[in-house]
C-alpha cells in the first residue's frame, strides 16, 4: 500500500510513502551443496 503527494506549488516535488508488511518463517536454512553459489565458490581460480 502506498501513495504520492505532488502539490502543484512545488513543481518537480514528490512525496512518496509506502507500507510493506513482510512475513518470513523459517527462512534461515543451511545450503545443500549443490546450490550454485557452492558450485562456483569451488572453482578453481582463472585469474592470471
Amino acid at each position: 500500500m502506498g501513495g504520492v503527494f505532488q502539490p502543484d506549488y512545488l513543481p518537480g516535488f514528490a512525496l512518496t510513502i509506502d507500507y510493506y508488511k513482510i512475513r518470513l518463517t523459517d527462512a534461515i536454512t543451511t545450503p545443500r551443496s549443490g546450490t550454485p553459489w557452492t558450485r562456483v565458490s569451488t572453482r578453481p581460480s582463472t585469474r592470471v
